[in-house]
């Protein structure tokens, strides 16, 4: 979860002093962090890459750590840093994966684990399913109405598990898989999905999510870069509200098993049927 505590660092000697407002731990040690130098807006993944950009002109830096990854610090570019400097134009980015189904829209999201790069990678072996984005989902929301999601993402980053149950090889850990086929042109959002694993049912299970209970699993979701300016919370709030008005959205339980990709699957591709066109 995310550390609110206020957390004061350089990144070097010669460097702006850094107010860090939030951190992202994994196993205990800094996985992200955000924070702000007066006008300059900070977020960092620590051994990867930091991304600077000024709050006022816009002007941004993307700077990627020595030795670094360079699979990983690609991944982080067209995905997370792209989707916070949307956020400095009043812009929404899910933290979720996407496909488009004969053309329409579908948001998949899900805590860390929840398995929406395996769900997202399994529809996109399906006839008539375009491949949007693995974890950073693009949103347009269109000034008289209706909501789109661009691509943001070619490839789907999988574990080895995930990888065997669809039949894919080769590597070990988690490996990017490039789509089947890319979503080419902005979509109409149609359907948002929630994963969970509940491993004392048998397959499947939705629920709608709505009102207090679909805007609590939204917001933690929202990719924020301003986190400590009123009017950015008061426009993500309108952003959110138009989204919940516009969109319906389901939570999906479904066993660890993996042997329920397909019938998860199947179930999202029933609720998109089930939604207005």
């Amino acid at each position: 979860m995310v550390d609110l505590r206020v957390v004061v660092a350089r990144f070097d000697e010669s460097g702006p002093t850094v107010t860090w407002l939030g951190e992202y731990h994994v196993d205990g040690e800094v996985n992200f962090r955000l924070g702000r130098a007066g006008d300059e807006l900070v977020a960092d993944w620590p051994g990867f890459c930091t991304l600077r950009a000024h709050r006022r002109t816009g002007d941004s830096e993307f700077v990627a750590a020595p030795g670094a990854d360079p699979a990983v610090v690609d991944k982080l570019h067209r995905g997370l840093a792209t989707a916070l400097l949307r956020h400095l134009d009043d812009k929404l980015t899910l933290h979720a994966g996407a496909v488009a189904i004969r053309g329409r829209g579908v948001a998949i999201l899900g805590e860390s684990r929840a398995g929406k790069s395996t769900t997202v990678a399994e529809l996109g072996r399906r006839a008539g399913v375009e491949h949007y984005a693995d974890d950073t989902a693009a949103l347009e929301i269109a000034a008289g109405g209706g909501i789109r999601v661009t691509p943001t993402e070619a490839v789907s980053w999988l574990l080895d598990d995930a990888r065997a149950a669809l039949g894919l090889g080769g590597g070990s850990g988690k490996v990017a898989v490039d789509a089947r086929r890319r979503g080419a042109a902005a979509a109409p959002l149609a359907l948002m999905v929630k994963l969970v694993f509940d491993d004392a049912i048998a397959a499947p299970r939705v629920r709608p999510l709505h009102g207090h209970d679909a805007l609590r699993e939204l917001v933690p979701q929202v990719v924020r870069f301003v986190i400590d300016e009123p009017r950015a919370q008061l426009r993500e709030f309108d952003h959110l509200r138009a989204l919940l008005s516009t969109v319906p959205f389901f939570e999906i339980a479904r066993p660890r098993d993996l042997a329920s990709l397909a019938p998860t699957a199947d179930a999202i591709a029933a609720l998109l049927d089930e939604a207005a066109p």
